[in-house]
């Protein structure tokens, strides 16, 4: 103990011998029970040239620089406790913070350890004092694979007080073409390291759904051009995208060459309106122009799909266009309701139009065998407002077109049929719906809500982190990155993803 603190002392051992200071000279020395009782501070360049090398060689003294700690008790397979080493003072202490990654031995493989939270902690030394610290918590991602830009599971877990280190970079030698091939595939790298993350299953991603959740103005539209631009880039998918804001209109384009991009106005569904005082009670469903407006989007699609008027005998996309963007608000559609002794016409709702364009799209689908490779996918921008869970539901006409849009997202998926789920608002979007998520990009979450359904996925440690995210950070997980566990990402920038003039 000095001036009242312990020290932490690391022995450099050999087999059973370890190096002391013997007769003012360090030697091996086969004796260990006394050396907690003297400690000297030794000249590295006053040892025997063989003495020098094998402390240079020395895995510890090598990686001195990026050593952060060691692990002490209440470690599992899962996670492990650390004890940093570092002070405040240290310029190297910035970097103890939530998802830097550190590395330990665990049976001689190097590990990937993420930090996922820390607590103070006391200890009682002599005379009464009390000696304040850190423990950190790390969660055990496995081992990572610079080939294949994977983590492998590594099993087990890092005997007690093995060192950790900060994560040093690896340099991978690759062509440009094969950099540029690898890069498409590639959504973000673990934080403060250039260990990338890919999209590993572009079928998944597609068709067993994907939620991207975040409060409003913190990446997650980007993030979705973006994985559409991959998708685009990668498959032969076509994308259907709902926009009640006219964001993919303006936005897009920087994502996607707009000539692959076709756009709703305001006049592209002009369907003439039957009017209802012309109706029998027995005809109301002929009132409005709900059955014209279902024909008008048959058309549309098959127009879109396959670039032809029918529906060929063979599943064959079209690539003249690759996404279709509708705004349900530019699409004036009316039904007939019986009121009382009358039959009146009224609007349909956001989430009656979407119900309608999901199902007869689905009709279309199934025109061909079924499939596990991805085909169509539908991205539900503001998703709260489309297919909002029951208890965000103010008209009743809302209730039934949710269950029928979440049917077809449930059944789609054996024709090639996915879905991107896009919103702020967690709580207020269909559980159903979200709950056939199988890959999750959680962005910044405050409501209790938001985080209580994604601990369901990410566990409790993430879900804590989940209101501290940094922008352009986020928790992913699932079949499409192919990662069993939770990780903490940092996303592609944006600037290195829209597409650039001279393109």
């Amino acid at each position: 103990m000095i001036h009242k603190k312990w020290l932490s002392i690391y022995i450099l051992h050999r087999e059973k011998s370890i190096l002391k200071l013997v007769n003012d000279k360090v030697e091996y020395v086969t004796q260990i029970q006394d050396v907690s009782k003297n400690v000297y501070r030794v000249n590295i360049n006053e040892l025997s040239q063989v003495q020098k090398e094998e402390i240079i060689n020395n895995h510890l003294f090598k990686n001195k620089d990026l050593f952060v700690g060691y692990v002490i008790e209440g470690s599992n397979i899962d996670k492990i406790k650390f004890l940093p080493i570092l002070d405040e003072h240290d310029e190297r202490y910035s970097r103890l913070t939530e998802g830097t990654i550190v590395v330990a031995a665990i049976n001689g493989r190097e590990t990937l350890f993420q930090i996922i939270g820390g607590q103070t902690s006391k200890e009682v030394l002599e005379n009464h004092n009390k000696s304040g610290y850190i423990v950190c918590v790390a969660q055990k991602l496995g081992q990572y694979n610079y080939e294949a830009n994977t983590i492998d599971s590594v099993k087990w877990l890092p005997n007690m007080y093995t060192p950790l280190f900060f994560k040093s970079e690896q340099q991978v030698h690759v062509s440009v073409t094969e950099r540029a091939d690898k890069e498409i595939n590639k959504i973000g790298v673990l934080p403060n390291t250039s260990m990338r993350i890919d999209i590993k299953d572009w079928d998944s991603l597609v068709t067993h759904n994907t939620a991207i959740l975040g409060i409003l103005g913190i990446g997650k539209s980007c993030l979705t051009f973006e994985l559409i631009q991959k998708i685009i880039h990668n498959t032969d998918v076509q994308v259907i995208c709902f926009d009640i804001t006219n964001e993919y209109h303006t936005q897009l384009p920087n994502y996607i060459n707009p000539s692959l991009l076709e756009y709703d106005t305001e006049h592209t569904f002009f369907i003439l309106n039957n009017s209802a005082d012309h109706v029998s009670d027995d005809d109301v469903n002929k009132a409005g122009n709900l059955e014209g407006y279902k024909e008008m989007i048959k058309k549309d699609l098959i127009k879109f799909l396959f670039g032809q008027n029918n529906i060929p005998d063979t599943f064959s996309p079209s690539q003249d266009k690759r996404v279709r963007i509708y705004n349900p608000d530019f699409h004036k559609v009316t039904k007939g309701e019986k009121l009382g002794y009358r039959i009146i016409t009224t609007q349909l709702v956001q989430t009656e139009k979407v119900r309608i364009i999901c199902e007869e799209l689905y009709k279309v689908m199934m025109k061909f065998p079924t499939s596990k490779k991805a085909r169509t996918l539908l991205v539900f921008e503001e998703a709260h407002s489309l297919i909002p869970e029951w208890n965000s539901i103010s008209n009743p006409a809302d209730s039934n077109a949710v269950n029928g849009t979440a049917k077809i997202i449930l059944q789609g998926r054996k024709y090639g049929l996915g879905s991107f789920v896009v919103t702020q608002r967690t709580a207020n979007i269909s559980k159903s719906v979200l709950n056939q998520c199988n890959t999750i990009f959680a962005l910044r979450v405050f409501d209790d809500t938001g985080k209580a359904f994604l601990e369901n996925y990410i566990g409790g440690d993430y879900s804590n982190l989940l209101p501290t995210l940094e922008e352009r950070h986020a928790i992913a997980v699932g079949k499409a990155l192919k990662l069993r566990l939770p990780i903490m990402i940092r996303l592609n920038d944006k600037n290195d993803v829209i597409l650039k003039e001279e393109k």
